[in-house]
């Protein structure tokens, strides 16, 4: 009788561990998930926020550009000569830094 004891005593025991186990497991299970959701909703967010950070920084560099073209307009048509003689500086500035990389 005493080994029947020990033998109902150790799969109570077993037991008692493999529903601690499952419901370890069921636990951890439904943490992940709910990580993984936060995270989700987390990195949609993020990716709103850069999507929005690129489309003001376009539509400032959009406004910018068009404000240097028009200063550049207004520039060739005030100074037409200085203009010219810019462009040609430029244009050597540039060349002899080509020229030394060869």
């Amino acid at each position: 009788m005493s080994h029947e004891n020990r033998t109902n005593s150790f799969a109570a025991a077993g037991k008692n561990m493999g529903d601690a186990a499952v419901t370890a497991f069921h636990d951890t299970a439904v943490a992940a998930r709910k990580t993984a959701h936060g995270l989700n909703e987390y990195a949609g967010d993020v990716v709103h926020d850069a999507k929005d950070g690129v489309r003001h920084f376009a539509h400032a560099a959009e406004k910018e550009s068009s404000k240097a073209v028009k200063l550049m307009r207004d520039f060739v048509e005030d100074r037409p000569k200085a203009s010219i003689g810019l462009a040609a500086g430029l244009a050597m500035v540039i060349g002899v830094i080509l020229w030394r990389r060869r």
